[in-house]
C-alpha cells in the first residue's frame, strides 16, 4: 500500500518539478404570508476577491491580458489564493512582452497547470495550438493537460516531437506518458535524450531516477539522484528527494540518505517536513532515540502537519505504546480523511489490543 502511495507521490512531484523548471448582494424581498413570521436566514457574505479570482482564472484561459485586472490586486492581498494569483500574473506579464498570442496563451496555460487548474490549462493550450499549429511547446503541454483531464494526450505529444524533436518539455512529458503506462524502459529513453540535450538540468536526472525506482532499478536511481546533487548542489529540493529515495527504498540510508536529510534540516530547522525526514532517516539506521526526538519535534512545530502524526504514530505502534499511537493515528484520520495514510491508520487502530490501553 505504501508503495502505491509513494508511486502516486513521485508522479505528482515530478509533474510539479517539470512545470517549475521549464520555459513558463442579494437583497431578499419579504412578501406577506399567512401565519407566523418566518425567521430570516442571513445569506453568506461573498468575498469580492473570491469572485475576482474565479473571473481571473476564466479569463486567463481565453484572453490572458484581460485576466490581469481581476488578479493583480488579489496577488498582493492576504487572500488564500494570493500565491496562485501571483503565479498567473507573473507568467502573463512576462509573456506579453513577446507579443506572440500563441506564446501568451501557452504561458498562461502553463501557469494554470502549475496551480492545478488543469481544465482551464487545457482550454488555454487548445487555443494556443489553434493560433499557431506549429508551436511545439504548446502541443507538449496540451498533451499533459489532456491526460490530466482523462483524455489520451499521446497524439499531442507526438505532434510536439514531430515539430521539434529537441523539445525538452515534449521529451519529458512523453517520458512521463510511458511511465504512466508502466513502460519504464521506453520512458527512460526519453529521459536519456532529454539529459543529452540539457546535461545541466538537475530536474531531468531526478525524473529519470524516479522512473528507475518504479522500474525496480534502485542502483540506477541512486546514480541519477547523485548526478542531480552534483549539478545543483545548493538545491534543497533535490537533496530532499535523495533523502526520501533512500528512506523509502531502505537503501544507502547511512551513507547517502541521512546526510542528505541532515543537510536539508540544517538549512530549514523549523520546517516540519525536514524534521520528519530526519527522524525517518535516523529510524532507518536504527537510532530510535534520535528518531523519536525528531518526530516529536515535528509534531510540536506544526500540530496540523499530518505526516508528523503519521510517522510518530507508526513509531509508537511499533514500540507498543498503544495509547499514544492511537492519539496520533486518530489525528491522521482527522487531518486527512480519505487519504491513503488515513485508511492505513484506521486499519492499524482497529488492530490495537484494547487491553493494552492505559
Amino acid at each position: 500500500m505504501l508503495r502505491r502511495l509513494l508511486r502516486r507521490a513521485w508522479i505528482g512531484l515530478l509533474i510539479g518539478l517539470i512545470l517549475i523548471l521549464l520555459p513558463n448582494n442579494i437583497l431578499r424581498t419579504w412578501l406577506p404570508v399567512a401565519g407566523s413570521i418566518p425567521t430570516p436566514t442571513v445569506p453568506a457574505t461573498v468575498d469580492p476577491l473570491d469572485i475576482s479570482y474565479e473571473q481571473g482564472l476564466e479569463w486567463a484561459a481565453i484572453d490572458p491580458l484581460a485576466a490581469l485586472p481581476f488578479l493583480e490586486d488579489l496577488a498582493f492581498s492576504s487572500h488564500p489564493e494570493a500565491e496562485s494569483a501571483r503565479t498567473l500574473t507573473q507568467a502573463i506579464r512576462s509573456a506579453r512582452l513577446v507579443e506572440d498570442p500563441a506564446y501568451l496563451l501557452t504561458a498562461s496555460g502553463q501557469a494554470l497547470a502549475a496551480i492545478g487548474e488543469w481544465r482551464l490549462s487545457r482550454k488555454a493550450l487548445l487555443q494556443a495550438v489553434q493560433v499557431d499549429p506549429d508551436y511545439a511547446e504548446a502541443w507538449a503541454y496540451l498533451g499533459e493537460a489532456q491526460q490530466q483531464n482523462g483524455e489520451d494526450g499521446y497524439p499531442a505529444l507526438q505532434r510536439a516531437l514531430d515539430l521539434n524533436p529537441n523539445s525538452i518539455s515534449a521529451l519529458l512529458f512523453t517520458g512521463l506518458y510511458w511511465q504512466r503506462q508502466q513502460e519504464f524502459s521506453r520512458a527512460g529513453l526519453y529521459y536519456h535524450m532529454a539529459a543529452l540535450l540539457d546535461p545541466e538540468n538537475a530536474s531531468i536526472q531526478v525524473q529519470w531516477g524516479q522512473n528507475s525506482i518504479l522500474a525496480g532499478d534502485v542502483i540506477g536511481a541512486r546514480e541519477h539522484f547523485e548526478a542531480a546533487t552534483e549539478i545543483s548542489p545548493d538545491d534543497l529540493e533535490i537533496w530532499a528527494y535523495v533523502a526520501r529515495y533512500c528512506v523509502d527504498s531502505e537503501l544507502f540510508v547511512e551513507e547517502l540518505g541521512l546526510p542528505a536529510a541532515l543537510l536539508v534540516l540544517r538549512e530549514q530547522p523549523e520546517n516540519p517536513e525536514a524534521v520528519v525526514l530526519a527522524g525517518r532517516a535516523y529510524l532507518s539506521v536504527g537510532n530510535k532515540v534520535a528518531a523519536r526526538a525528531y518526530l516529536e519535534q515535528a509534531v510540536e512545530l506544526d500540530q496540523e502537519y499530518m505526516p508528523a502524526h503519521y510517522y510518530l504514530g507508526l513509531f509508537l505502534l511499533a514500540n507498543e505504546e498503544y495509547t499514544q499511537a492511537f492519539v496520533h493515528l486518530n489525528k491522521v484520520i482527522e487531518l486527512a480523511p480519505g487519504s491513503g495514510e488515513a485508511k492505513l491508520a484506521s486499519e492499524l487502530i482497529v488492530n490495537i489490543p484494547i487491553r493494552d490501553f492505559q
